[in-house]
């Protein structure tokens, strides 16, 4: 993929074995925004929507240029008066933005509000609409596909994720694991939904090839 890797304070005259690094040459921009105390980190940004991605040995992407990223509330505080976010692109990818927008959603207190957001590689792309939550709560149990209680990791949003899947040789991918959830109570009348909050780590063309060279589908 052509990353760049520097290598410094080597001997001369002495063979040297220079491990190359599997990272990606590139990322997605990140957005921050000011919360009273710090920048936050929300999340990286426009996944979808990029440009001749290869998902496949000879089949590449359809980019969906349009996203829609929550920020709560509780991360977003004025600062000399004014909401004040950072949105950068921290490696050596190029970034074509036409319009950003910062759209407020006034909901009653006891609701959450989500977009209909999900990462596709092909249409049909999502429609843009506001998902309402209300009394969300918590799995009553959650195991992991070895029979481990993972539920303490699932519980919160705190960043803490359920890691004791086994990943393959190859940058984003891993076997096939699951978790299965205890929902508890359910009222089948009303509309029944998944609220996740996790971190996906993206394969690379790079991988993608080494994968399917490898008979790994």
């Amino acid at each position: 993929m052509g990353v760049p890797q520097d290598e410094i304070n080597l001997a001369a005259k002495k063979v040297q074995g220079i491990l190359e690094l599997d990272r990606r040459g590139s990322s997605c921009p990140v957005l921050f925004s000011w919360n009273g105390r710090e920048y936050e980190f929300i999340a990286d940004m426009i996944g979808p929507g990029v440009v001749g991605h290869w998902v496949a040995p000879g089949e590449r992407d359809v980019p969906d240029p349009d996203e829609y990223l929550k920020v709560p509330a509780r991360s977003v505080k004025a600062r000399n008066g004014l909401l004040s976010f950072r949105f950068m692109e921290p490696m050596e990818e190029t970034v074509y933005l036409d319009q950003v927008r910062l759209l407020a959603i006034d909901h009653p207190a006891a609701y959450e509000v989500f977009p209909n957001e999900r990462f596709v590689s092909a249409p049909p792309f999502p429609e843009f609409r506001v998902i309402a939550s209300r009394y969300a709560h918590a799995p009553i149990g959650a195991w992991d596909d070895r029979g481990n209680d993972v539920l303490h990791l699932i519980a919160q949003r705190d960043r803490k994720y359920v890691t004791s899947f086994e990943d393959l040789p190859f940058a984003g991918f891993a076997k096939l694991h699951w978790i299965e959830l205890d929902l508890g109570a359910w009222d089948a009348q009303k509309p029944l939904r998944l609220i996740i909050d996790g971190y996906t780590d993206y394969f690379t063309a790079t991988s993608m090839y080494a994968a399917d060279q490898a008979g790994i589908k």
